[in-house]
């Protein structure tokens, strides 16, 4: 699975960082990902994929996250489910399954993921389309 956190800071670019597995999110060396943010601490969360959804796990004496509008200690959260610490907003994204149901919600070509005629690499573009192709979507 190709899994993504993405961290949107206030009056900055969103940030994506890959998962293979778990990441810790906090402030400084020790976090795999690390924040630069007022109230974060060294490791304030543990993030672990699962087949459906990540798990979020809080570090003791961590501020809690925000999940659905309500304080957030851990637990599952489903994949591009939206979660908060304070202002930053964090989300975690199946890129494989984003793409393809980007593409069939947007209405586009056949998602050539599933195709058991799949090539390498992505499907050109249909002639006159215009659209950004998935790959500079996810960079």
């Amino acid at each position: 699975m190709k899994t993504k956190l993405e961290i949107s800071i206030p009056g900055e670019a969103d940030r994506h960082f890959p998962i293979d597995t778990r990441a810790v999110v906090g402030k400084g060396p020790t976090a795999d990902i690390s924040l630069d943010v007022p109230g974060v601490s060294a490791q304030h969360f543990r993030v672990k994929l699962g087949t459906s959804d990540v798990d979020l796990r809080l570090a003791p004496g961590a501020r809690p996250l925000t999940y659905e509008g309500r304080p957030f200690s851990g637990g599952a959260v489903p994949y591009g489910a939206d979660f908060y610490l304070d202002r930053v907003r964090f989300s975690s994204i199946d890129v494989v399954a984003s793409h393809c149901s980007g593409l069939v919600r947007q209405g586009g070509p056949f998602c050539h993921c599933a195709s058991p005629f799949a090539t390498a690499g992505p499907a050109p573009p249909a002639p006159g389309n215009t659209r950004t192709t998935w790959r500079s979507r996810w960079r």
